[in-house]
């Protein structure tokens, strides 16, 4: 995942989830946030191992990738 792929991903979460203010959570900065947090490497792109490492030591997202827990 690169970070040109994040965007566009957060901007169809913003329509899904009907978020309005827009210009409080700019996609394009919420996308280079996350990519710093995802990409642990610092090589350009997320790998899958990378993306898990994440949700896993985020706790909000540990249900995600662990539907037992």
């Amino acid at each position: 995942m690169f970070l040109e792929e994040i965007e566009p991903v957060l901007r169809g979460m913003y329509v899904l989830l009907g978020i309005k203010h827009v210009q409080d959570y700019p996609p394009e900065i919420v996308a280079k946030d996350l990519m710093k947090k995802l990409d642990i490497s610092k090589d350009g792109r997320v790998t899958k191992d990378e993306f898990i490492h994440f949700l896993m030591k985020e706790g909000i997202y540990r249900n995600t990738v662990n539907p037992f827990h």
